[in-house]
């Protein structure tokens, strides 16, 4: 299917391409945010002014109802765990490597508490949306039947 710019139908006399775009699944765009934000979670790092779009993205992709499809999609897990391993290994602040399988099996980790507390800081560069977030990452957590979310100390 192809793409069109918005702008065509307002300049017919201008002959604007089309475009095929490849895009990831939803299953596999939710698995990759999660992943990164569960190594945010075990490691404290915050990577870019950013990162905080992962938490929104997971947030709306579960108010479209993907999240629980993703949930199911346990090769697709498998496959983003096997991939950041080897291309985006990553160690907690004790030089544990982070266990990317562990996490896409029920070890998965949403809302640090120092995160939260980076995000709320006036200072932040983080955009404001944020700021609602660890309460609806809270209903994914209960509606997907996994519990109060754990927070990293």
């Amino acid at each position: 299917m192809g793409v069109e710019c918005d702008a065509a139908p307002h300049v017919p006399s201008v002959s604007f391409p089309t475009a095929t775009p490849r895009v990831m699944r939803v299953e596999r765009t939710f698995w990759e945010k999660a992943t990164a934000i569960h190594v945010f979670c075990k490691g404290g790092k915050l990577r870019g002014s950013r990162f905080s779009r992962h938490w929104y993205d997971l947030a709306q992709l579960d108010r479209a109802g993907h999240v629980t499809d993703a949930l199911k999609s346990r090769e697709i897990a498998n496959q983003v765990a096997r991939h950041k391993g080897v291309f985006f290994a990553e160690k907690d602040p004790k030089g544990t490597a982070i266990d990317y399988a562990k996490a896409v099996s029920g070890g998965l980790s949403l809302t640090p508490k120092r995160a939260v507390r980076e995000i709320h800081h006036p200072s932040s560069s983080l955009p404001a949306f944020c700021l609602r977030e660890p309460r609806s990452l809270f209903r994914i957590r209960l509606r997907h039947g996994s519990g109060r979310p754990r927070q990293c100390a």
